[in-house]
């Protein structure tokens, strides 16, 4: 394995481990048939992501996805680190 070949890997892992945190709340509600609690802490996530939508648009800052880029051939959506 090459030291590019790790770097994607912990690059990758690194951000499963940032969205498991981000959703753990979610999670844990629904685990415990907490419906209003899930939807809270859904919401919460979702207040933040439209406030960072907003802050982009205030800086005409394009946004950049992680883990999927547009081929310019096909157009099509391309995960990043595919093998």
């Amino acid at each position: 394995m090459n030291l590019k070949s790790k770097k994607i890997k912990v690059e990758k892992y690194f951000y499963i481990l940032l969205l498991l945190r981000l959703w753990q709340r979610v999670t844990a509600a629904i685990k415990q048939n907490d419906q209003i609690a899930a939807t809270e802490e859904k919401t919460i996530i979702e207040d933040e992501q439209r406030k960072q939508i907003k802050e982009r648009k205030a800086t005409s800052t394009e946004w950049q996805p992680r883990l999927f880029n547009i081929d310019p051939n096909t157009k099509e959506w391309i995960y990043t680190y595919a093998e």
